[in-house]
């Protein structure tokens, strides 16, 4: 079994302690993710109690895998679950827990490679991370440039004009390690928040001074940055 770093969906061969942190899913549909050798993936309690199988698509190397179909119908708002997934030697591992939201609490955050990168092998056809996260965008600014030429009589010409569509990311209160991921998601080739396309253009910051301890005396911390969607409007009178 190889599983990056970087993922934010991480298996092991033992339940996961009772302190970790849920990822947010409204919908099958909403996790793709990378594992050596699929074999079956099936929908579990937090106490690892199979729940039942769940549909999904694999490559055909059998390392990309996308759920599709709907959640197991027992699992309802609020609810909590586990991904199980037998490989082709039998082996079985446990993913990180997950819980179900409304889709309006979340964005999807989709992020992928031209090539191998970050532990992930991007080399396969059409393949991609995704999953949802507790993340907001707020509502755009337009950053401009322009290149305005004056003349004798005080009238203005605008050479050149050039307006970006750049907003604010802003996270929900979450672990170290959900940062450090986003992060090196948000460094990838191509980024979709949502469906849109983005890019970030400002460097990523902790507020460590202002935090939550869990009962676990887990930290939570907010991170924010900004991106620009990947489309600019101009203006150029230069013939």
């Amino acid at each position: 079994m190889a599983n990056s770093q970087f993922s934010f969906i991480q298996f092991s061969s033992i339940i996961a302690e009772e302190c970790d942190i849920a990822l947010p899913i409204s919908n099958a549909t909403d996790l793709s993710f990378f594992f050596d050798d699929i074999d079956t993936v099936q929908y579990t309690t937090k106490d690892g109690t199979v729940l039942g199988s769940a549909t999904f698509t694999v490559d055909a190397s059998f390392i990309f895998a996308k759920l599709t179909g709907s959640l197991h119908g027992s699992l309802l708002v609020g609810d909590c679950f586990r991904l199980k997934v037998v490989d082709k030697s039998a082996g079985i591992w446990y993913s990180n827990l997950f819980r179900i939201q409304a889709a309006d609490q979340t964005s999807v955050l989709k992020y992928y490679c031209d090539e191998a990168q970050f532990d992930f092998d991007y080399s396969i056809a059409n393949s991609y991370n995704q999953l949802r996260l507790p993340i907001r965008i707020y509502e755009p600014q337009y950053p401009q440039k322009e290149n305005v030429y004056i003349d004798t009589m005080g009238n203005r010409t605008v050479l050149f004009s050039k307006v970006d569509v750049e907003y604010l990311l802003e996270t929900e209160y979450i672990p170290k390690e959900w940062h450090e991921r986003l992060i090196i998601a948000l460094s990838h080739d191509y980024v979709l928040i949502d469906g849109v396309a983005m890019t970030k253009t400002e460097e990523y910051k902790i507020n460590w001074d202002e935090y939550i301890d869990t009962d676990c005396n887990t930290r939570l911390t907010k991170g924010a940055t900004k991106l620009q969607q990947n489309i600019t409007y101009r203006n150029s009178n230069c013939g």
